[in-house]
């Protein structure tokens, strides 16, 4: 096992998804994919999974996979890899869980996670102005070949610009399925910092739900790559008739956008 937990002196930090997310970004400078990928398992509820798991064990490891790859469409690989990130760095070198899965995450193993710490988040080209974020192989969405006539670069847009419809996908049948008859999306350029750009998302809902709902929503540059997400939003069991929402999502600022995408899926507490 790695001694470069980046949790391990600050245990804190896993109750604030804020900080959570900003020492990810830290640890995977140039591999934001990766960094998104942890944060989502994170909002999936791994860490309170982990934690009221008596131990660690193959049926905890095979949930938290199925979860990631059947709730969030994220592919097995790269769900076998944030499982595993958590279980070592959180279950095994934080919690000290016993583990009795087929690997035993508590001993470490011949490929062991690597984290590595920089101050620059992203390497950026000077040329074309965009970031260098490394491919995944096959993608986080590999059955998804959509091609758009256009996409948008972020940095050009003013604050309170409206990002064009054409690049929000709401998967209706999604709400549809959990009694959310219809919904709308809209889009704008918030403010920026040095690194990122935040994207104000708003919009209206209307139905009659039975459990309790969680939004999802997803942006992807041209690459597939997945460079932003959010999953604050809730839908009450209780909800009927009509209400808003309006959220945040960050993005590096220098990215284009091919995609955002906005799915409904349970909300339903891991363990």
């Amino acid at each position: 096992m790695k001694s470069d937990n980046p949790f391990l002196h600050c245990v804190d930090v896993l109750d604030d998804r804020k900080r959570v997310r900003a020492v990810l970004l830290d640890c995977f400078p140039t591999e934001r994919v990766k960094a998104n990928v942890l944060v989502i398992a994170y909002d999936s509820g791994i860490i309170s999974a982990i934690k009221d798991s008596e131990i660690i064990d193959d049926a905890l490891i095979n949930r938290l996979e199925k979860r990631l790859i059947t709730d969030y469409a994220i592919n097995s690989d790269m769900a076998q890899w944030a499982v595993r990130f958590w279980v070592e760095m959180y279950g095994a070198e934080i919690l000290r869980k016993t583990t009795i899965a087929t690997t035993d995450y508590s001993q470490g193993n011949d490929d062991p996670i690597e984290v590595r710490p920089d101050k620059a988040l992203y390497k950026q080209n000077k040329t074309n102005n965009t970031a260098s974020v490394p491919k995944t192989d096959g993608g986080l969405f590999p059955n998804q070949q959509m091609i758009r006539e256009a996409s948008v670069d972020i940095e050009p847009l003013n604050e309170g610009d409206k990002l064009p419809k054409s690049i929000i996908d709401i998967n209706m049948k999604s709400f549809n399925n959990l009694g959310i008859r219809n919904i709308t999306c809209v889009v704008r350029k918030d403010y920026t910092n040095e690194m990122e750009c935040t994207l104000k998302i708003t919009g209206e809902y209307k139905g009659k739900v039975s459990k309790r709902i969680m939004l999802v929503f997803m942006c992807f540059n041209p690459q597939n790559e997945l460079i932003g997400t959010q999953f604050n939003e809730t839908i009450d069991d209780t909800f009927n008739g009509s209400d808003t929402y309006s959220t945040y999502m960050e993005v590096p600022r220098w990215e284009t956008i091919e995609r955002i995408e906005l799915r409904a899926v349970l909300h339903l507490p891991m363990g």
